[in-house]
């Protein structure tokens, strides 16, 4: 291992470690207040996971743009496509949950479900049209599907999701609500240890 690999190294654990702390602590102890519209209470993510997500991808961009002032490419091809093929996808990974921290919306109101993509597109389903809610272990999120087909997710680290399962439990069918039992006590239960309370 050379001199500029342990610069790197360094340079990268420097930056990374405070970063991800900074994050997880902040996510873990952010204080449920939800947003407020006319329609319902608004569902976001909290602030550190959002700080988290811009530190990973500054990391990632301050990877690249290192290594294309500091590792000499054509005496170290296979070291350089070695680098990159971990850094684009992190690079990827972190701008995607970024816009997923920044652009997600969930809107509970007295009418149902109503969610807002980074991208902009709305979808909606209402509490009669719910047909089947189930839980997603790989995703750590909600699925609420409706007759028509229409499927909203809820990230368990959402701030509010108590709000949710209180609302749905209120306006959901009950035989609906019978089927998602088991899936709402495991929402409910990692939404609460994901933010460490007891």
């Amino acid at each position: 291992m050379s001199a500029t690999d342990f610069l790197i190294i360094a340079v990268v654990t420097g930056l990374l470690i405070p970063l991800i702390s900074r994050g997880v602590n902040a996510t873990r102890t952010q204080r449920v207040s939800l947003t407020r519209d006319p329609r319902g209470a608004v569902l976001v993510y909290p602030r550190g996971f959002t700080i988290l997500c811009i530190g990973m991808l500054v990391v990632c961009i301050g990877m690249g743009i290192m290594i294309a002032f500091v590792v000499n490419a054509e005496s170290e091809l296979d070291r350089v496509l070695g680098i990159l093929l971990v850094i684009l996808p992190l690079t990827a990974i972190s701008a995607w949950l970024l816009s997923e921290a920044i652009g997600r919306r969930l809107t509970i109101t007295d009418a149902g479900l109503e969610t807002r993509s980074p991208w902009g597109t709305t979808y909606a389903v209402p509490w009669t049209d719910v047909d089947d809610v189930s839980y997603s272990y790989l995703n750590s999120w909600l699925v609420v599907r409706g007759r028509a087909g229409v499927r909203v997710r809820v990230s368990r680290y959402l701030n509010g999701t108590q709000d949710l399962c209180e609302a749905m439990a209120r306006n959901l069918e009950p035989e609906v609500l019978r089927r998602a039992g088991g899936a709402l006590d495991v929402f409910r239960h990692l939404s609460v240890s994901a933010r460490g309370a007891a």
